[in-house]
């Protein structure tokens, strides 16, 4: 937001739709990381949890 501070009147605008592509861009790769990780490391870790009878399903 400091961004905001140094830019004239007519350029906040466009400052602040760059905060917002750029936070967008950041949650996407971190929501596809998420993603990759639990998918392929939470299932393992869950099915090495649980107990004997309950792995049948």
């Amino acid at each position: 937001m400091a961004v905001i501070t140094a830019a004239d009147r007519d350029g906040i605008p466009m400052v602040i739709a760059l905060i917002s592509l750029s936070a967008s861009i950041g949650g996407t790769i971190g929501y596809a990381v998420a993603v990759a990780i639990y998918s392929n490391a939470f299932p393992k870790a869950l099915l090495g949890a649980l107990y004997t009878d309950m792995k049948a399903y």
